[in-house]
């Protein structure tokens, strides 16, 4: 005669209770208890949330902070490795930061995986005690073991992707599979000036200072342009009126985005930028993803004489 318990776990020690009634539904004055039914673990642990619940980094360190909330179904130990992508995407400097995490979960020992799932014997030798005038007796369950090691279920290493947004699997069932996160470090901005001026006092016949500070690690790209006014054709509207030519320009990495920089900006060729004069200055900020600040600054300097 045979009857299936369900709903049990696994890994779990049992005891198992009998008593017997009669077709009339009178029970029987003795009952029986069979302790030590082990129910043997033989699946690897299900991964139910993953979510990230924090994402810093330290661009003058090089180095990144990462907390995620990861659950599963049973007591587990969990496996992790981080990748980083670096790949241009475009330009110079432009980068993608994506990381991708790969997790892999195994239960803990003893899960009895080993065990087989009936009690070959019983032990009924043991002692008959008495409680409220009805008999109780104990037996012991014996459970052949398949094996004298007892090693952890470990996840497959299919690695399912997880929204960590969501905190759900994408794609698929993700029982008892290992996962995969992929998290951006990118900034959701692009530079901004804390500081941006052109000091008078800085200033020579043949160079313009600039001082700056951005609120990241970026690329500060600058030029200097001459004017050329053409008094005839802005009187008559018959042309633009004014020439402007680019004389110089240049860039400035920003790795220490807590500083104020200076540079000083000067013409490729030395007798294009002179004193006395009145130069256009543009000046743009932009990431090492490529994004550039949204507005450009454009300022009007003039040199010293001397």
């Amino acid at each position: 005669m045979w009857h299936n318990v369900t709903t049990l776990g696994g890994g779990r020690n049992y005891t198992l209770t009998l008593a017997i009634e009669d077709k009339d539904g009178v029970l029987a004055p003795a009952v029986t208890s069979v302790v030590g039914i082990v129910t043997p673990d033989a699946s690897a642990p299900t991964f139910t949330n993953i979510t990230l619940v924090d994402a810093t980094t330290d661009a003058i360190g090089g180095t990144f902070n990462l907390t995620l909330d990861a659950r599963l179904n049973e007591e587990s130990t969990v496996h992790y490795a981080v990748y980083t992508n670096h790949c241009a995407t475009g330009g110079i400097g432009q980068v993608s930061d994506a990381l991708r995490i790969y997790f892999v979960a195994e239960d803990t020992t003893p899960n009895f995986k080993d065990l087989g799932n009936s009690c070959q014997s019983v032990n009924a030798t043991e002692s008959i005690y008495f409680e409220s005038c009805i008999a109780h007796g104990t037996v012991s369950c014996s459970q052949d073991a398949t094996s004298k090691v007892d090693l952890p279920n470990q996840q497959d290493t299919g690695f399912l992707e997880w929204d960590h947004t969501a905190g759900t699997a994408t794609g698929g069932d993700p029982a008892e599979l290992g996962a995969s996160v992929s998290i951006s470090l990118e900034s959701p901005s692009a530079p901004t000036f804390l500081l941006l001026e052109f000091p008078v006092g800085d200033r020579g016949p043949s160079y313009i200072s600039m001082r700056f500070q951005i609120d990241m690690q970026g690329l500060v790209v600058f030029s200097v342009a001459s004017m050329i006014a053409d008094i005839d054709a802005i009187l008559t509207g018959a042309a633009q009126g004014v020439q402007i030519t680019e004389i110089g320009n240049g860039r400035f990495p920003v790795f220490d985005p807590s500083q104020v920089h200076s540079v000083n900006i000067t013409a490729c060729d030395p007798n294009q930028l002179v004193g006395g004069e009145k130069y256009i200055v543009v000046v743009v900020a932009r990431d090492k993803y490529g994004r550039v600040q949204s507005s450009v600054v454009k300022e009007l300097v003039e040199t010293p004489n001397n």
